[in-house]
């Protein structure tokens, strides 16, 4: 039977007052994993527990796609308790988690397992800060780490379908926004519609009856209308954003990725050039030997101190190297994986969105049928 985790975020509370104050939610989780107690267990967290699990998965599997969370200075000058945005930031928040669960590698670690379920979570995050955190990077088949690979010549081609694919996001929630504020003229043009037939009932008193309703029904549009706008607003735009932040962390992924090649070729660079001139060191070099002459210096102490300075820099980079060369293989081969990972849990969400986008719709337009149909 596979493993599933599949947790909720909802219920958002203001927890204290005044300065202290701050909101938590409610963290449901159903899973048939063994590493739990109960299949069904709930707990409450606040934002900064989560930004606690973000940092603590980004520094402990660097070459993995650790899914964003929204930063807090986006929210610098909105209320953190309007209802909007912690409905808002919980779907952000139930997201984060859905992509963690989906992730072959994420979903093992430690400090997610405890943020779902442990009861004692403040300790374990005193604990885990008094110790260094190890690096997890898992080693790779070989046959899919060489150095020198194919999968190159790839990711020019992966890094344009992204940027492709986050100017369509682009596109789309800026058609969005559209939407919504002609939404939200509509709605407020109907209920002020509505509004007008109630005071013209006062004045048709034959038609008083009919009047009335039509004007209720308009009001019942209106909200319709403005349910349905906020929505797409809470679930629909919130996920697009979401994604962009997504696909932003994996181009930063690819990026780092490059850096760590780029640093590796660096230092087997660096070790050629100090073999080629301890090599050019061993043979006499006329104007070097007649500078030193001139100066008194003794040519052939000269010419072992610098050898042995060469074989001390020599030994270093091939320390280093020794070191890296495995780590890069690793973190080259698991990155790339990332990329599948992250298109799965991509098609996955889109389709789930889509959908829902889709059934939001079919409600608002079956209520309109039903709405209007007690008028004929």
């Amino acid at each position: 039977m596979a493993i599933y985790i599949k947790s909720t975020v909802s219920d958002p509370q203001k927890e204290q007052e005044g300065q202290n104050a701050y909101v938590s939610y409610l963290i449901t989780t159903n899973s048939n994993a063994k590493t739990f107690q109960k299949e069904s267990f709930s707990v409450r967290r606040r934002y900064s527990d989560f930004f606690f699990l973000y940092n603590t998965l980004f520094n402990e599997y660097p070459a993995c796609l650790v899914p964003p969370l929204s930063e807090k200075a986006v929210f610098e000058f909105i209320n953190r308790f309007d209802y909007d945005f912690v409905t808002k930031r919980a779907a952000s928040l139930n997201r984060f988690l859905e992509r963690i669960s989906k992730h072959p590698i994420l979903q093992k670690a430690t400090v997610y397992l405890e943020f779902l379920e442990s009861n004692d979570w403040n300790a374990f995050k005193r604990a885990i800060g008094t110790k260094n955190i190890p690096v997890a990077i898992s080693s790779a088949d070989e046959s899919a780490t060489s150095l020198n690979n194919d999968d190159e010549f790839l990711l020019d081609d992966i890094k344009e379908k992204i940027s492709t694919f986050e100017d369509n996001l682009t596109q789309v929630e800026k058609t969005f926004n559209k939407v919504l504020k002609r939404e939200n003229e509509l709605s407020t043009d109907v209920d002020d519609l509505s509004a007008q037939f109630l005071k013209f009932s006062t004045i048709e008193t034959n038609l008083k009856n009919e009047l009335e309703l039509f004007s209720t029904k308009n009001h019942d549009l209106s909200l319709n209308i403005s349910s349905l706008r906020n929505e797409t607003d809470t679930n629909y735009i919130t996920s697009l954003k979401d994604m962009l932040q997504y696909a932003s962390a994996l181009k930063a992924l690819l990026k780092l990725r490059e850096q760590k090649i780029n640093d590796f070729d660096s230092l087997v660079n660096q070790l050629n050039k100090a073999e080629s001139d301890k090599q050019a060191g061993d043979n006499s070099n006329f104007l070097r030997d007649k500078i030193e002459n001139v100066r008194g210096v003794d040519r052939e102490h000269a010419k072992q101190e610098r050898l042995k300075k060469l074989e001390t820099k020599i030994a270093n980079l091939q320390d280093q190297i020794n070191v890296e060369t495995q780590n890069v293989k690793d973190f080259k081969a698991i990155s790339l994986h990332e990329i599948s990972i992250f298109n799965e849990i991509k098609k996955t969400e889109l389709k789930s969105t889509l959908s829902d986008l889709a059934q939001n719709h079919i409600n608002f337009y079956q209520n309109l049928i039903n709405n209007w149909e007690m008028l004929l």
